[in-house]
C-alpha cells in the first residue's frame, strides 16, 4: 500500500498549485488592479461575496501583514513563506491589492484528484 501524503488535504493541494503558478510567472505587475490575474479581476468585478484566492508578497508574511489583511476582511487559510491562500469579498480583495507588500493575486482554481485516486477519499 502506497502512502498518499495529500489524502484529505485539499488546502495543501490548492496551496501547492498556487505556489507553482507564482514561481512559473515571471511577470512584473504594476498598480493594484494589475496585481490580479484576469480570472480574479472578473470575479471581483462581479462583486462575488466569497472568493478563494492566493497571493505572493514582497517578503515573508508576518503578523503585521496578517493584521492588515484581517482588517479588510480577508480570512487566511494557509501561509508558507511569502505566499498565502485566503478567502474574502470582492471589496476586501480590492483593498488587499492596494497593500504595498502584495505582489500578485490569483483566483484559486479547482484541483481534481489524480486518476484512480477518487475512491481514496472518505
Amino acid at each position: 500500500m502506497v502512502h498518499d501524503p495529500f489524502k484529505g488535504c485539499p488546502q495543501v493541494l490548492c496551496l501547492l498549485a498556487g505556489i507553482s503558478l507564482f514561481f512559473c510567472s515571471g511577470r512584473s505587475l504594476g498598480p493594484s488592479g494589475n496585481k490580479m490575474d484576469a480570472r480574479l479581476r472578473d470575479r471581483v468585478k462581479r462583486n462575488e461575496t466569497e472568493i478563494a484566492f492566493s497571493a505572493r508578497c514582497a517578503s515573508t508574511v508576518d503578523s503585521v501583514m496578517k493584521s492588515q489583511l484581517q482588517s479588510v476582511g480577508i480570512r487566511l487559510d494557509s501561509v508558507i513563506g511569502d505566499i498565502f491562500t485566503a478567502r474574502g469579498s470582492a471589496e476586501g480583495i480590492r483593498k488587499t491589492a492596494k497593500f504595498d507588500f502584495i505582489i500578485r493575486l490569483e483566483s484559486s482554481k479547482p484541483v481534481r484528484p489524480l486518476p484512480g485516486k477518487e475512491d481514496d477519499h472518505p
